[in-house]
């Protein structure tokens, strides 16, 4: 099976991707207050299956995480992030 590996950068709630792929995590800076960051499998807005939910201590200033096993994505991804910038990483197949 051909894929791309994909790294995209989110300063605000958005589209990563539309389409199928594996979700495999995401790397975070804060400014020191306390954020969340969620994803869903859904090209366009925050609903659907949620796939992560993690939320970040504004102390530690950086934080993420790396799923141990990616999450089949059927329609895309969307992600929610609030109050800083965050880097998705992803797979996606081509169509």
């Amino acid at each position: 099976m051909n894929y791309t590996k994909h790294a995209k950068e989110m300063t605000a709630s958005g589209v990563v991707m539309s389409g199928p792929g594996y979700y495999f995590g995401f790397v975070g800076l804060t400014n020191g207050a306390n954020r969340s960051f969620k994803a869903w499998d859904n090209p366009t807005t925050a609903a659907g299956l949620k796939v992560d939910n993690y939320e970040m201590l504004g102390t530690n200033r950086a934080g993420g995480h790396e799923l141990n096993t990616p999450v089949y994505c059927v329609s895309g991804l969307y992600v929610g992030v609030s109050g800083y910038d965050a880097v998705v990483y992803y797979y996606k197949f081509p169509i």
